[in-house]
C-alpha cells in the first residue's frame, strides 16, 4: 500500500505522522506523493507505524526500475560467430 493510501484511508494527518516518523511535514509530503525515497531508519518507523501495510516496496516504481536494467538489444559484435 502506497503511503499516501495508507494516510488518507486511515485519516492520519500529515503534522502527526510527520512528528511519529521524526521528521519535518514537508519531507513526509514528497515521501507521500512519490518524490523521495525515505531513509532505512525513516522507512523501518514508517512500516512499524503502518503495521505493515507501508513497506519498502511501495516506495520503489517497479516497473521503473526494471526498465532501467533491462537488457537492450544485443550488438552484432558481442554474438558469437558459428
Amino acid at each position: 500500500m502506497k503511503l499516501h493510501d495508507y494516510l488518507k484511508d486511515n485519516l492520519i494527518m500529515n503534522r502527526a505522522f510527520a512528528r511519529d516518523l521524526g521528521i519535518t511535514e514537508v519531507s513526509l509530503s514528497r515521501l507521500r506523493h512519490g518524490k523521495g525515497t525515505p531513509n532505512w531508519k525513516t522507512m523501518r518507523k514508517v512500516l512499524r507505524l503502518s503495521k505493515g501495510q507501508v513497506t519498502p516496496n511501495d516506495f520503489i516504481d517497479i516497473e521503473k526500475e526494471l526498465s532501467e536494467v533491462a537488457p537492450g538489444p544485443r550488438d552484432s559484435a558481442q554474438t558469437p560467430a558459428t
